[in-house]
């Protein structure tokens, strides 16, 4: 069928879109190693700020993505949709933070609201919407001075709390630094001056720790109907958290009032816990997951599961704290423990959610074949494959291998997810493939040197083993 192997590259070279986290306004941002010192969120500026500040949290970005931001006048005293200012920001791998601000001419700002948009190859990804000389007097006053009271008087972490029998709350051993064996943590928190009912919710978040960055680990939600008092939340984890940095944030029916900062540090220094024997793990089962990675036969986005370790999985680009028995996987998701039953068979793993039977079957992905040529019998004669053959990045920007057995893959150059797989014969100067049972258009060969097959060609797109990155070369 014309065009269906574009189409399965196409949805590989998709792979993890980038995405706007959060963002929110503020009064003052200070750079602070890889995020930003915050003063009063915010969504409303007095009309004499100097600089106005949007703080954006993003993830999935790939090499060379630029974010671009627009200011935009709304509706306001004097203009209307008009585009105050442009620029555009280079965003680091994976996951970050950034911070773009305007800044104030000689007049004070319109009354108004504003908005800041933000943009990746023309397509928005997110905005953030804020008012200036629109608030209350009484609000407008506490938003536009940072160092306003807070309503938040106490916000700090201990290994253990609780209610007394008057009902208070006690707790022992306050600290910002614990043992990442400390599988249960709490945060304790004291207000007052809210205005209620309202919400008050925890985020627990990873900043750099066991090689992750920006992770959301848990939100956890408290009504409030008295102005002032006290509470404890709680976070826990089955397994040892990985050293490194985190914090907590708080908000009030969905506006941030606060954040702490903590760490989970090794209860041995590194060299001796490295040097340790550790327990045998005789489950062939086990051992089969670490260190592989999976693939569904989806037609839409592929999904990849990973398992760099016994205690950490990958799972749709994010990775997440997991527990793996011989039988059974328990990860720790977006809304807490799941626990996933699992069975493989050859280089099939199936999946089942315990909770609702669920299930999912995936496919190991192989390794890339070494770097020395792939010989293959053909109706007339013998033809060596090199290790893969790619397009130009101005064309589709991808990859396509051919292995000794008959395996055919393709994916993007974008990222290490293989798209699909298949078989494949060599008939004169084609190439047939079959994908999922449906047999393909053929590849036609175009340059060959001797028996080495250098260049291919599939509905109008050329494939070269010369055009794939440097480190994959095979001469």
């Amino acid at each position: 069928m014309k065009k269906v192997i574009m189409v399965f590259m196409a949805l590989g070279m998709l792979g993890y879109a980038l995405t706007i986290d959060r963002s929110y306004m503020a009064m003052e941002a200070v750079k602070s190693g890889e995020t930003y010192d915050v003063k009063g969120i915010v969504d409303n500026y007095p009309v004499d700020k100097e600089k106005l500040y949007a703080i954006v949290f993003y993830k999935n970005a790939d090499a060379g993505d630029v974010l671009r931001v627009k200011w935009i006048a709304e509706k306001t005293e004097s203009v209307s949709h008009y585009e105050i200012a442009t620029v555009d920001l280079p965003l680091s791998p994976s996951s970050g933070v950034l911070r773009t601000q305007l800044q104030k001419g000689k007049q004070n700002w319109p009354k108004g609201t504003y908005r800041v948009a933000f943009y990746l190859k023309g397509k928005q990804v997110g905005e953030q919407t804020f008012t200036i000389g629109m608030g209350s007097t009484d609000q407008s006053a506490t938003e536009a001075n940072p160092s306003a009271p807070s309503p938040i008087t106490h916000f700090f972490f201990v290994k253990k709390a609780w209610h007394d029998k008057k009902g208070y709350i006690d707790y022992d051993e306050k600290s910002d630094t614990f043992n990442v064996t400390q599988h249960k943590l709490y945060a304790v928190v004291a207000y007052h001056d809210l205005t209620v009912p309202g919400t008050i919710q925890i985020q627990w978040i990873l900043d750099d720790a066991g090689g992750d960055h920006r992770e959301l680990l848990l939100k956890d939600d408290m009504n409030i109907t008295q102005k002032k008092g006290a509470l404890y939340f709680a976070i826990t984890l089955d397994i040892d958290w990985p050293a490194g940095n985190y914090h907590a944030e708080l908000y009030y029916n969905d506006r941030r009032i606060a954040s702490a900062p903590f760490k989970m540090a090794q209860s041995v220094p590194a060299s001796v816990a490295h040097d340790a024997p550790k327990p045998a793990d005789n489950s062939d089962k086990i051992q089969d997951l670490i260190g592989s990675k999976w693939v569904d036969n989806s037609e839409g986005k592929p999904l990849v599961i990973f398992f760099p370790s016994a205690t950490r999985m990958s799972f749709d680009g994010a990775i997440r704290p997991c527990i793996i028995s011989d039988t059974r996987i328990k990860m720790h998701g977006k809304h807490g423990w799941v626990d996933v039953l699992y069975t493989i068979s050859g280089d099939a793993l199936t999946m089942t959610m315990v909770k609702t039977g669920a299930k999912g079957v995936f496919y190991r992905m192989k390794s890339p074949a070494s770097a020395s040529a792939t010989t293959q019998q053909a109706e007339n004669g013998s033809v060596t494959f090199a290790r893969r053959y790619c397009s130009s990045r101005g064309s589709s920007n991808e990859w396509i291998a051919f292995g000794a057995s008959g395996d055919f893959s393709f994916g993007s150059l974008d990222n290490d997810i293989v798209a699909a797989t298949g078989k494949y014969r060599v008939m004169g100067e084609t190439i047939t493939v079959t994908v999922k049972g449906e047999e393909l258009d053929a590849l036609r060969i175009i340059r060959k040197r001797g028996t080495r097959i250098e260049t291919l060609e599939f509905d109008g797109t050329v494939y070269d083993s010369n055009l794939c990155p440097e480190q994959e070369s095979n001469r």
